[in-house]
C-alpha cells in the first residue's frame, strides 16, 4: 500500500504542481498501509513518514489525495 500511495504522490506532484497534504482513506486501505510500517500502532510515525494528513472516510472507494490550506501540517520554506 505504501509504494502505491507513493506513486499516487509522485503523480499528483506533477499534475498539480505542489505536494498533497491530505490523504484519504477507509478503514480497510487505512489497515493495510499499517501492516507497511514497523509499529502500526505508531500512527504519528505513519503521518511523519508520509507527511501528510490522513483523513478516514468510509464511503471511500479508492485512496485518493488532496491540498488543504488549513491543514495544520505546514512545510517551511527557507
Amino acid at each position: 500500500m505504501l509504494s502505491f500511495i507513493y506513486r499516487m504522490m509522485r503523480d499528483f506532484e506533477l499534475e498539480h504542481g505542489m505536494k498533497p497534504n491530505v490523504l484519504h482513506l477507509n478503514n480497510e486501505h487505512f489497515d493495510k498501509l499499517r501492516e507497511d510500517f514497523l509499529d502500526p500502532d505508531n500512527i504519528e510515525a505513519i503521518i511523519g513518514r508520509l507527511e501528510m494528513e490522513i483523513v478516514i472516510e468510509k464511503n471511500t472507494l479508492h485512496p485518493h489525495l488532496s491540498w488543504i490550506e488549513s491543514s495544520y501540517r505546514k512545510v517551511a520554506s527557507f
